[in-house]
């Protein structure tokens, strides 16, 4: 089903190194080439994939929607993943190791902003770090 999905042109592949994995994705998707991008990407791709084992996961995005940009722009909120499991939203954030303590505290203060300007709505923010 890969290969004729890839003749299709349905999925795109792309590696830097024939000793590396490929990494799929879908024709209007840029692949990271840079190292650091691209572990970045695998890493989101990997907590998708356990997510969505758990069979409940029910949404999954990487961008704010064309409708939400003001909150982006006004919060200054630029989420790794956002999602839906068991009716609950969680925003994810993913490091790896190269983000100090205070751009976590100052990347925490706008999702306390985000939070305090919208009540009525829970979510989380979970942060993995390496």
């Amino acid at each position: 089903m890969l290969a004729t999905l890839l003749k299709r042109e349905q999925i795109k592949r792309w590696r830097d190194h024939a000793s590396e994995s490929y990494l799929f994705c879908l024709p209007e998707v840029d692949i990271p080439t840079n190292f650091y991008n691209r572990q970045h990407e695998i890493d989101c791709g990997d907590l998708f994939v356990a997510y969505f084992n758990t069979g409940k996961l029910q949404y999954w995005d990487a961008l704010w929607q064309e409708d939400e940009k003001g909150i982006k722009d006004n919060y200054r909120v630029w989420y790794d993943r956002r999602f839906q499991l068991d009716d609950k939203l969680f925003f994810l954030e993913v490091d790896r190791g190269t983000e100090d303590l205070d751009a976590f505290e100052t990347k925490i203060k706008k999702y306390l902003k985000l939070a305090q300007d919208h009540q009525g709505v829970n979510w989380y923010v979970l942060i993995t770090v390496q």
